[in-house]
């Protein structure tokens, strides 16, 4: 049956699977990762009858007309030029269903479907291109998924065995702000970077054209060196990943090169704290973006602290009046959309005499970042310190920004707040309204 005939790093690929929960295949296009991941998909489900595996893409769309068309296909073929024959194709619901029971679903997460599969169990669970999911939160929300115990029952005198629970990645390498750098390269949570507490369940392979070749024409590497420009051969065929997010509205350089460590707080004409509230407060919320900001007689500004958090509104009310009362500030800057005059109210619990003053948000995120990175590139802004995440807000957010695709930044949302309220023109009372910043 096994027609497949394996490279080294696809042999090297499976045995990381074999002894490891949560495994990435990462390098550039055409080097055999989708097409292994799939055959050892099929695999099992022929092993475990009754197993439920998905495989997840950023859209519906792509994950239909690259993986249940053409993909997943091929990958049956390699393995028994026959056993497409044995397997149910649903094209509605995008599944194949195996004799023995196993089930391969085929699924997006674009447009709320993540919800759909949260109701359910599997053994695997495939995130095809995860360089495409930009938002962290979609896959820790899918691992409490990978949960479904299956047996293979007894095989002759052997004993049953039970399927390990797998997560599988495979991508084209993205900039190194992206959560898959954090979480396989690094080895630390993407969202609060603290160590992964079994460091030993996760492992990545490079995997690059070159080590495909056998199963490619043989002019296809050649002609790629000689079509793609520098920075995309290091993508496509070196399987790197960049440095730098393309159209960032931050450069890491323009921070980096005007931080200092300390500031006079005296020195500040105006200290403000900035809060982006979350609209939930469950375990899948967005963070609440709360940064302090001040600004000098000569109008430039420091980035003083960043005590976002994620909680509910009592905590993130409780952190904002902290904040207010440790560095001694005029005002607090909080947005609206989401809560209206109860996001006002909901500070005031935690401190009933917070100047607090309301913000509303019509124009789009990006429009708003503009010349707060224009601040950043004049070198008007300057941060306090380090604030990490903060800062991989800032370098990975670009004038592509998508809020379904790459989630919300709260504590960039937050510092852009703060920015406007101590730069703007002011107008009414307690009001501010998007216009223009002086001097920007």
């Amino acid at each position: 049956m096994m027609d497949f005939k394996q490279t080294q790093k696809q042999k090297e690929h499976f045995n990381l699977i074999s002894n490891h929960r949560y495994v990435m295949a990462y390098g550039g296009g055409r080097s055999g990762k989708t097409i292994n991941t799939l055959v050892w998909m099929t695999m099992r489900a022929l092993t475990f009858a009754g197993a439920r595996q998905v495989v997840v893409r950023s859209t519906l769309k792509t994950c239909r007309e690259t993986i249940f068309d053409l993909s997943f296909p091929e990958a049956l073929r390699l393995l028994d030029p026959e056993l497409h024959k044995k397997i149910e194709f649903n094209k509605t619901d995008l599944t194949a269903t195996f004799p023995n029971g196993s089930v391969i679903l085929f699924v997006g997460v674009d447009e709320n479907r993540l919800e759909n599969i949260l109701g359910q169990e599997f053994c695997t669970i495939y995130i095809n291109e995860c360089s495409q999911i930009h938002s962290y939160n979609i896959v820790a929300q899918l691992m409490t998924r990978l949960s479904q115990k299956v047996t293979n029952g007894k095989r002759l005198k052997k004993e049953k065995q039970t399927a390990p629970m797998r997560m599988l990645f495979d991508m084209n390498p993205p900039s190194k702000s992206h959560w898959s750098y954090k979480a396989f390269i690094e080895l630390v949570n993407p969202t609060d970077r603290t160590p992964w507490d079994k460091p030993d369940e996760w492992a990545a392979i490079l995997m690059n054209p070159l080590d495909n070749a056998q199963n490619l024409p043989a002019d296809y590497i050649d002609n790629l060196n000689k079509s793609l420009d520098a920075k995309t051969r290091s993508r496509m065929i070196d399987g790197q990943f960049s440095t730098e997010v393309e159209n960032a509205l931050f450069k890491p350089e323009w921070i980096a090169k005007n931080r200092v460590h300390t500031v006079d707080l005296a020195s500040l004409r105006k200290i403000v704290v900035a809060v982006d509230p979350a609209v939930t407060s469950g375990a899948a919320s967005d963070e609440t973006g709360v940064v302090v900001a001040g600004i000098d007689e000569n109008d430039h500004i420091y980035v003083l602290a960043d005590r976002s958090l994620k909680g509910t509104p009592d905590q993130w009310a409780r952190a904002v009046a902290q904040a207010y009362e440790d560095y001694g500030a005029d005002e607090v800057i909080a947005e609206s959309n989401q809560g209206g005059d109860m996001v006002k109210t909901t500070l005031r619990q935690a401190n009933s005499f917070l100047p607090v003053r309301l913000v509303h948000a019509s124009r789009g995120k990006v429009i708003r970042a503009e010349p707060v990175s224009q601040a950043y590139e004049t070198n008007r802004v300057s941060h306090v310190g380090h604030f990490q995440r903060l800062e991989e807000q800032l370098e990975s957010f670009s004038a592509d920004y998508n809020r379904t695709k790459q989630g919300s930044p709260d504590r960039l949302d937050a510092l852009v707040w703060a920015i406007w309220a101590l730069a703007v023109k002011e107008r009414k009372p307690n009001t501010l309204k998007v216009g223009a910043i002086a001097g920007f």
